[in-house]
């Protein structure tokens, strides 16, 4: 299998109150064509600022690469000037935003919208630019496309305009869709159905995908491949499978002993039965302790792990299982 995007070593840093921080540190990662990687872990840790360095999205003047490389198709993009990775967003990569209502301009119509892409990367009639948007928002589950595409976003509900960024980012055919939280503020009935969406496109149009989320459970509805990160580092990475089958980092543990079980609620013990939550808190960037990030909330933690940040290391070569972690620990038992 090719690996259609990989990052190496990339750091991130923004410009904040008390000078520059890092918010992304030494993250690598690769993904394979037509394979979906979901980036994983809890608000902050660095997530959506990797799919902005990605996409060449960094705020100008507070925001930078300080480090590393992402190569896509054999192309160093931390490279690129404006000009180029204006070129790449949309046509080669795009992007779904987390909060559509905040991301759709709210005095322009849905088809402007969706036109604006298209019209950007093709060289296309305004009939074709309607017809190929009409077709879009046909694609994405949109009802009554052809009247749809002269609303403007208010009149939409948080699904539908969630189908309007999913049918703005594949207008033109991008070969990686990166998906920052895509069920964010959805019921879960209509979560469900776009997660759906994605799966099928991704399936009709062989798109790679990378989704970022917190929610495990869409983690293992989604993922090929898994990438854990805490305090801007991943801390452990894998096939989706292994990760939740043998979790070898204490942070990953304790992510998935967090979720609650079909088998608790069904116990007769249910009413005392509690989840079991991560103690203490995220270490703030601009004081992170000396070693391991985890270690104040970590139950295995040892003189070592405050001396000297662990590496990311592959634990398993045969389905590359990585984990930044000194500790070997015990086989997990849900």
């Amino acid at each position: 299998m090719s690996s259609l995007l990989t990052v190496k070593g990339l750091s991130t840093a923004f410009l904040a109150d008390r000078g520059w921080m890092n918010a992304v540190e030494d993250v690598s990662f690769q993904v394979d064509s037509g394979k979906t990687l979901c980036l994983v872990g809890e608000s902050g840790c660095g997530k959506s600022a990797t799919a902005l360095s990605i996409m060449g999205l960094l705020p100008a003047g507070n925001g930078k690469i300080t480090a590393g490389h992402i190569f896509y198709s054999g192309q160093d993009l931390v490279h690129f000037s404006n000009r180029k990775m204006r070129e790449i967003r949309g046509r080669e990569i795009a992007m779904i935003f987390q909060e559509p209502m905040t991301s759709l301009n709210p005095v322009f119509t849905i088809g402007n919208q969706v036109r604006e892409a298209i019209a950007l990367h093709e060289d296309l009639s305004r009939s074709e630019i309607r017809n190929r948007t009409v077709e879009l928002l046909k694609q994405v589950g949109l009802s009554s496309p052809e009247k749809r595409v002269d609303d403007y976003p208010h009149q939409l509900s948080g699904g539908m305009r969630q189908r309007v960024m999913i049918a703005m980012a594949l207008s033109c055919n991008p070969k990686i869709l990166i998906a920052d939280e895509p069920t964010t503020a959805l019921d879960v009935t209509v979560q469900a159905q776009i997660l759906s969406l994605l799966k099928e496109l991704q399936q009709k149009l062989d798109m790679t995908m990378i989704l970022i989320t917190h929610d495990l459970g869409v983690v293992a509805e989604m993922a090929h491949d898994v990438a854990v990160m805490y305090a801007g580092q991943i801390v452990e990475s894998g096939p989706v499978r292994e990760i939740f089958k043998n979790p070898s980092h204490p942070y990953t543990r304790g992510l998935l002993q967090s979720v609650p079980r079909l088998s608790d609620l069904n116990s007769p013990a249910r009413k005392s039965t509690r989840l079991q939550a991560i103690p203490g808190i995220v270490p703030s960037l601009h004081e992170l302790p000396q070693g391991c990030r985890f270690q104040d909330r970590c139950s295995y933690v040892g003189f070592d792990c405050k001396q000297s940040m662990p590496a990311l290391n592959v634990r398993s070569k045969k389905s590359e299982h990585s984990v930044r972690c000194l500790r070997e620990l015990k086989e997990w038992t849900p």
